[in-house]
């Protein structure tokens, strides 16, 4: 699909800032790999893999493709994700988890229903 030229010309932009910036950034931090994507809505500004995946193997860095284990990571930006949405009142910390859940159950098998907050302080 042929990009507006406006969107080439932002691609265009983002590159030639985000290029170097990454690779000064990643030789500073020795990070050896890294995807960096931009997105406005559900169109991809900007897509780019930098350096390595593996230092054994120095298997260069696919965005499409390559595998980073984020471990823990994702548990913090998942709780803040979620008490914004607490924030917002669209959901409640106490209620039973299974009111927000639709292709998944947890079943009642519990003295009480497994709450988000359950999840949030794996007291679940």
């Amino acid at each position: 699909m042929r990009q507006p030229a406006a969107n080439r010309s932002l691609q265009g932009d983002l590159a030639e800032f985000l290029d170097p910036l990454f690779g000064s950034l990643m030789t500073e931090h020795d990070v050896p790999g890294a995807v960096v994507v931009v997105v406005r809505g559900e169109e991809i500004l900007y897509i780019r893999g930098f350096g390595v995946s593996d230092r054994d193997t120095r298997a260069v860095v696919e965005p499409e493709s390559s595998v980073f284990r984020v471990a823990s990571v994702s548990k913090a930006v998942t709780a803040t994700i979620v008490m914004k949405a607490v924030d917002e009142g669209l959901i409640d910390l106490d209620t039973d988890i299974n009111q927000y859940l639709d292709r998944v159950r947890i079943a009642d098998e519990f003295p009480e229903p497994v709450t988000i907050r359950h999840l949030l302080t794996h007291t679940g």
